[in-house]
């Protein structure tokens, strides 16, 4: 049956779930795009459908109730997620994305329930043709559309001199404030234990049949990256997104794609939180807090502290550190003869709002938008942002506000280095 609504928003009464149901009714005019707001509660959404800058459709879904969702997912042609914690509020809806044959993403950072969904979910959403692509906001896009980006620029530069690229650091730089649903996240996690789960299992989210990628351990002590200034120091998302970057590695391994990569199983990815000073206290305010979580996150009886002094789910920062903020990544890939290739990554506004719906946005209409879908490699089943989107959504990004982009390679050439991977003529 044909679907009535290109994309229906859900969750979208919460602190993100509001910044982004007022841009997505803004850009769905521009392209066209009908749209539904969707949540539990009638009264909200319909407070929130007033403030919009056109006309939307309402649909009430518990996120327990399967008729509900079903009856949304039957009518819609992909669903955005922005309803966390996702471990929470979102397995029926996934589930009923795929019987439904209804396209999902979401903002999730939970890499723990991701790998219960793909191992629930990611079969029978291949045979059904369905993508469902978490991850799609700060998490983790500037860390895996980043790392393939960094690697498609090498192969284009290093092609001839047949150097294969070893190793590509990430280092990020952020400005503004948490969401009290991140928080809440954190706090759930390491209440759990799933922070210890994630720690220990590094390639958590490959399927053990296909090729897994080169895992390095997540960092626990500040290192000096070479070719930055500065020191790369542990960073708390760094195990979610470097799960998810590994997933990525090895469903290209999959694919082999010789002439796009140097094998991507054998790149080791790490990424870290950029700080002037070995101590991370000693760069910054910002540094410092998210040098604490990351050790909060790992432990239940510091969590039950922060949970208490934290702010709540559903709240948020003030607009003028939404729009004061930025996120900054700086790349730095490493080839097997010393060569070195920077690269970055800046959008303006808090990393956990303004980049976060901004990124998602993007995301949503290489699905939503058919000249873009078109584009997309034939993939299905449960997704990485990098391996779904790929170019298309590196275009998108830079055509809208993302800066992405390559400095000038520095060659350091060490001598009597036997090249190895896939020559010029492959």
């Amino acid at each position: 049956m044909p679907k009535k609504y290109d994309l229906t928003v859900y969750g979208a009464t919460g602190f993100t779930g509001v910044q982004a149901a007022r841009a997505f009714a803004d850009v769905s005019q521009r392209h066209g795009l009908k749209i539904a707001i969707s949540g539990r509660n009638h009264e909200k959404l319909k407070s929130l459908a007033a403030t919009l800058s056109r006309p939307v459709d309402i649909l009430v879904a518990e996120s327990t109730d399967k008729k509900a969702l079903n009856h949304l997912t039957k009518q819609s042609k992909l669903v955005v997620n922005l309803a966390g914690p996702f471990a929470k509020y979102a397995p029926h809806l996934i589930a009923s994305c795929v019987e439904n044959r209804c396209n999902y993403i979401d903002i999730t950072g939970e890499a723990t329930f991701i790998g219960e969904m793909i191992e629930l979910h990611h079969q029978q959403a291949q045979k059904s043709g369905v993508r469902i692509i978490p991850f799609c906001g700060f998490d983790s896009i500037p860390s895996d559309i980043g790392w393939y980006y960094m690697l498609r620029e090498w192969r284009k530069r290093f092609l001839h001199s047949n150097e294969a690229c070893q190793k590509i650091s990430a280092l990020f730089q952020i400005r503004g404030g948490f969401n009290g649903g991140t928080i809440a996240t954190a706090i759930q996690l390491a209440k759990e234990g799933k922070a210890q789960v994630l720690s220990r299992n590094l390639t958590l989210l490959c399927d053990p049949n296909l090729p897994l990628p080169n895992a390095g351990a997540d960092w626990i002590a500040p290192r000096k990256i070479k070719g930055l200034e500065g020191y790369g120091a542990p960073f708390f998302m760094a195990p979610i997104n470097t799960r998810v970057v590994r997933r990525s590695q090895s469903l290209f391994a999959k694919d082999e794609l010789p002439l796009t990569f140097s094998p991507s199983r054998d790149v080791l990815y790490e990424e870290g939180l950029y700080v002037k000073e070995s101590v991370p206290a000693m760069s910054s305010a910002i540094s410092t807090m998210l040098f604490a979580l990351n050790i909060f996150s790992r432990s239940k009886i510091l969590a039950a502290v922060v949970e208490k002094i934290a702010p709540k789910s559903g709240s948020g920062p003030s607009e003028e550190n939404m729009n004061s903020g930025f996120a900054k990544v700086s790349y730095v890939a490493t080839g097997e003869r010393g060569s070195i290739l920077q690269g970055k990554f800046r959008s303006e506004g808090d990393p956990g709002n303004r980049t976060t719906i901004k990124l998602l946005i993007q995301a949503a209409l290489c699905l939503a938008l058919d000249e873009e879908r078109k584009k997309l490699p034939e993939a299905s089943g449960v997704l990485t942002p990098a391996y779904a989107f790929r170019d298309v959504l590196i275009d998108r990004l830079i055509e809208n506000g993302v800066q992405l982009s390559i400095d000038s390679p520095v060659v350091k050439l060490t001598a009597k280095t036997k090249p190895h991977g896939p020559t010029a003529s492959d």
